[in-house]
């Protein structure tokens, strides 16, 4: 299989990789635990480290399944093991702990030929962290109505625009989404092709629940300038000077609960 084939060319070309244990500060460590606990202190160590690490690769095979599934466990325990010993947990809440694995993930399918058929990687763990995301991202405040809220740049009331907290969207040039869809439950995989034009992709969370769509490239244009509040007249200009039909996207979007309206 593929994947079998893509997990021991890797492991042949990532023999020199360093030490697990490097990075580790053993000997202070050590000190400490030997002053606290019965254990000897390099043994405790071990324990701790060992279940630190374990613990943080369990959370990337929940967040990361697809991913999984393609390259097999035995690859993919691998990969998260060498980026779990460079990525501490810096939140004790392990379900925000992987943000940045699609960025290990540009790094080995530009380093390592193995990876040559598998460029959509990263792509596919972007959605798969915003879907991840999506449902812990807390509650959004209430909405006010947009149609109420002229979109001139003259209207006088002051408003702001932001996008729902569990919102993600997505530009790519790789099916990703019809993978992630060919690898959920246990039926096997269909071949995907690939796309002929760029693809937006959105995430959402609806009724507690993740949900992954495609979008239209104004929606996409929209959301990207409302990662952060912007006001009506700012957002206007923006939109228009990249050729989005804002005046009759933008409702639409309000209404599905994608755009929060905030008064100033």
């Amino acid at each position: 299989m593929k994947n079998h084939q893509t997990c021991q060319k890797l492991f042949s070309e990532m023999l020199d990789l360093k030490s697990i244990e490097e990075g580790f500060a053993a000997e202070k460590f050590s000190a400490i635990l030997k002053e606290n606990i019965r254990l000897p202190g390099l043994v405790a160590m071990d324990i701790y480290r060992n279940n630190s690490i374990g613990a943080r690769q369990g959370a990337l095979q929940h967040i990361y399944p697809v991913i999984e599934k393609i390259l097999g466990e035995r690859c993919f325990n691998m990969m998260a093991n060498d980026f779990v010993v460079a990525s501490p947990s810096l939140d004790s809440d392990l379900n925000n702990y992987g943000r940045a694995f699609p960025d290990f993930l540009v790094d080995q399918v530009t380093q390592h030929t193995a990876f040559t058929d598998f460029i959509y990687l990263p792509d596919l763990a972007r959605l798969e962290w915003s879907y991840h995301a999506a449902y812990y991202a807390p509650d959004d405040e209430p909405m006010y109505d947009l149609s109420l809220v002229s979109l001139s740049p003259d209207n006088e009331k002051s408003v702001s625009l932001v996008r729902s907290r569990a919102l993600s969207s997505l530009s790519t040039a790789y099916p990703v989404f019809d993978i992630w869809q060919s690898h959920q439950g246990n039926e096997p995989v269909k071949e995907v092709a690939a796309l002929t034009e760029e693809d937006y992709l959105l995430v959402y969370r609806q009724q507690r629940h993740p949900e992954i769509e495609r979008i239209n490239r104004d929606e996409w244009i929209i959301l990207q300038e409302l990662v952060v509040p912007q006001g009506i007249e700012h957002l206007v200009d923006c939109v228009l000077e990249k050729g989005a039909d804002v005046q009759h996207v933008l409702p639409g979007m309000s209404e599905k609960g994608w755009v929060r309206i905030m008064e100033d």
